[in-house]
C-alpha cells in the first residue's frame, strides 16, 4: 500500500487461517526493496504459516 503522498509504503503479510498479520514500512517502493522486505518477513515464519500467506 502506498500513501497518498507517494512517500510512504506499507507491506503486509496475512496468514489466512489464523489472520496473523505482519506489517512493515518501507522508505521506497521499488521492486527490489519490496521483495527484500517480504523475504525478511517470511524468513522467520514456520513452513505451515508460509503455505497460507497472502500479501498486499
Amino acid at each position: 500500500m502506498v500513501g497518498t503522498d507517494g512517500a510512504t509504503c506499507l507491506v503486509t503479510l496475512v496468514e489466512r487461517s489464523t489472520r496473523f498479520l505482519l506489517a512493515s514500512t518501507l522508505c521506497e517502493h521499488i521492486t527490489q526493496t519490496v521483495v527484500g522486505r517480504l523475504a525478511e518477513m517470511v524468513a522467520g515464519l514456520t513452513e505451515a504459516l508460509r503455505r497460507t500467506l497472502t500479501w498486499g
